[in-house]
């Protein structure tokens, strides 16, 4: 059995493992690492809504902030975020697999 998984880190002090699925496939399991890769980095190249909102301006950012994270959730199929996290955005984060035994 693999287990794929996502690591979160700050770079520095701070890793955490965070368990997607187990499969009994390594080429499964592979193949999901490079896929989450790759849906993350064509979601880091997504705009991201910035600009000075004023009272006149504060409705037209919200709509175009909640249509920049439903675009960003909506490329994700092996990580599927239910909301735009930190570890989401941030280049600390990857993929990897690990066998593991199931008892």
């Amino acid at each position: 059995m693999f287990l794929v998984y996502r690591v979160d880190s700050d770079g520095c002090t701070f890793s955490s493992d965070s368990p997607l699925f187990v499969t009994a496939d390594e080429q499964t399991a592979k193949d999901a690492v490079t896929l989450a890769l790759l849906e993350k980095a064509e979601a880091l190249k997504l705009p991201r809504p910035c600009w000075n909102v004023t009272p006149e301006t504060v409705d037209a950012y919200v709509k175009l902030t909640e249509q920049y994270k439903n675009d960003f959730c909506a490329i994700f199929t092996v990580d599927v975020p239910s909301e735009i996290t930190e570890y989401h955005v941030d280049s600390e984060t990857w993929y990897d697999y690990s066998p593991i035994e199931v008892r």
